[in-house]
């Protein structure tokens, strides 16, 4: 047997297995059918922040480009009851896999503008605990159940959220961002990662499960859009977790490697 006929049988093999344990496991690329908040960052401008503002940003995991007319975003503090007070209406269109970048108001401190915003939110975010709503009116909510909502995200010690827990705290020099994967860390989606590319997709309804922190990385409309990961998203995932690293997983064209 050639060395080349064993490597390829090897790859093979470990790819039916990685197919095989994505369907019996839960989906590793249970991407949203939706818009979703991608990453939330309120700590712009505060002591040690690179960044000047702070900032929400969408992505669009769909297939299609998404007219967000007369859709708002929400911001209430951690803490807070009743209706949101801080409502801001905008328009938009969010092309698929792209990105959406809603600049919220700047702090005292930091360095670098955001890169242009596609809308401007005139409202402050806490940095480590909040609670954002992405609506498709502008009509004030009072919980992630409210007819209007079109994704909600409770972080740090937020007492509203999806699923049964809010998102890690992020700080003053970290974000709050959606995961690639179930399985996605901030090794994974940093620069070099094997989800660097790999978009913002992830939605089991579960903030505590679906966010990490992060450094801030604001993605706008120009930005080069960014399909959710595939299959061979997962294998490099995999790839990286059990250190197999002789084996070329994260491959960009199957028919290149003759899988």
């Amino acid at each position: 047997m050639s060395l080349r006929f064993s490597f390829r049988y090897v790859l093979r093999a470990f790819t039916v297995f990685v197919l095989w344990n994505a369907s019996t496991s839960p989906a590793p690329c249970q991407s949203a059918s939706h818009i979703v908040i991608s990453e939330i960052y309120g700590g712009g401008g505060n002591s040690g922040a690179l960044y000047t503002h702070d900032y929400i940003e969408l992505y669009n995991p769909t297939a299609s480009d998404v007219v967000m007319n007369g859709w708002s975003v929400q911001y209430q503090a951690g803490g807070g009851t009743g209706l949101f007070t801080s409502v801001v209406k905008f328009s938009g269109v969010i092309q698929s896999h792209g990105f959406f970048l809603i600049q919220a108001n700047p702090g005292s401190g930091g360095t670098v503008p955001l890169p242009s915003p596609d809308a401007i939110a005139g409202f402050s975010m806490a940095a480590a605990s909040g609670k954002v709503a992405l609506c498709s009116d502008t009509i004030a909510i009072g919980s992630p159940a409210d007819t209007g909502v079109v994704d909600f995200v409770g972080y740090g010690s937020a007492n509203l959220f999806e699923g049964s827990g809010p998102a890690i705290a992020p700080g003053n020099t970290t974000s709050v961002e959606r995961k690639a994967s179930a399985g996605s860390d901030a090794a994974s989606m940093s620069p070099g990662g094997a989800e660097e590319h790999s978009g913002n997709g992830w939605d089991s309804d579960a903030n505590r499960d679906d966010f990490i922190r992060r450094d801030p990385g604001p993605q706008n409309d120009a930005s080069a859009t960014e399909a959710p990961g595939g299959i061979l998203n997962v294998m490099a995932v995999y790839r990286e977790k059990w250190n197999l690293v002789s084996l070329p997983v994260a491959v960009e064209d199957p028919a290149a490697a003759n899988l």
